[in-house]
């Protein structure tokens, strides 16, 4: 069995790791690969970088579509034009700042024809400043169902990289993101996709380099606009999930509760009190049951009305370090 994987990443200003990321893509041990760049009307040179890497791997560049988007569109429709463009049976996803190890689309495929699995997960090295790394393990889900609970738990990482994605899963059920919602466009979904998933399964190794010291990644800031698509993305999942199961709506909601007591921190460590308040309002509309999955630090600053105590406790609370 040799199926084609459609591998998605998206460009945008990544001049300083799109060599890194593409190298790796191209000396993987598995030939059978579509790759589907998508330049985000990048600013810098990735593109020019990428186009002459691609001189180096005549055999690669074959297998090689870039499209260009007339202007900057953003992570979610990014995504939702590389998906409209694959033609392969499986999907991966790459970000242009990581890496995978070479190896790893023919251990997940290995892994998948073993089980007739849709969704296959790996292991993930995460590459933090000053050269330090650490391994951020996938769990062992019992089925589709409990990778679903988890996901919408945000008990466990929801990104869509670091695993092997039946592309059927996303044409047949048109999952796609929502348009000009970058944040939590993972979360929107991984447990969609999840939810229509037959079987499921993780391999132990780690194969994916997780780059945490890129700082004009959407990770790496936090604004009032972001916050509010992170809610807008919760909103989605609610109004998907809202007839399938009362397990599904708790689920949401933990991770709600979860999302807006790191909310109020942020707000606090970036002084935006106008929003600690509007978020304290989303918190009062809601089941008081949710905070019981919280740790005792995140739970004080729900007994926080007053902005300027909550920021103080912020300060001195060594949980909310940076």
């Amino acid at each position: 069995m040799n199926p084609l994987v459609s591998i998605g990443i998206p460009i945008y200003n990544v001049e300083s790791y799109i060599q890194r990321c593409a190298k790796s893509l191209f000396e993987q041990t598995y030939d059978n690969i579509e790759y589907i760049f998508v330049n985000d009307y990048t600013p810098d040179k990735s593109v020019n970088i990428l186009q002459d890497l691609l001189d180096e791997y005549p055999n690669r560049k074959k297998q090689t579509i870039i499209l260009h988007n007339t202007k900057n569109l953003g992570l979610s429709t990014t995504r939702n034009i590389a998906i409209d463009s694959m033609t392969g049976q499986f999907v991966m996803w790459v970000d242009s700042d990581d890496f995978i190890e070479p190896d790893m689309v023919e251990k997940l495929i290995i892994a998948q024809s073993s089980n007739d699995a849709d969704i296959v997960t790996c292991n993930v090295v995460v590459d933090m400043p000053k050269n330090v790394t650490r391994i951020m393990k996938s769990p062992v889900y019992n089925s589709a169902h409990d990778m679903t609970i988890q996901l919408l738990r945000m008990s466990v990482p929801v990104s869509v990289w670091a695993r092997l994605i039946r592309l059927n899963l996303y044409k047949s059920h048109h999952v796609k993101s929502i348009d000009g919602i970058n944040n939590a466009e993972d979360y929107q979904v991984m447990p969609r996709l999840a939810y229509y998933a037959k079987c499921v399964t993780n391999i132990p190794d780690a194969l994916y380099h997780y780059n945490c010291q890129n700082q004009a990644s959407y990770t790496a800031s936090y604004s009032v606009k972001q916050s509010e698509q992170v809610i807008s993305s919760v909103h989605f999942l609610e109004s998907f999930f809202k007839d399938k199961g009362r397990e599904y709506i708790d689920a949401l909601g933990y991770a709600k509760m979860q999302i807006l007591a790191r909310d109020l921190v942020k707000c606090c460590r970036f002084s935006l009190k106008a929003h600690y308040y509007r978020t304290l309002q989303i918190v009062k509309q809601m089941d008081p049951k949710y905070k019981r999955s919280l740790s005792i630090p995140f739970r004080l600053i729900f007994m926080m009305p007053e902005y300027y105590t909550a920021k103080i406790y912020v300060m001195l609370a060594s949980l909310f370090k940076k």
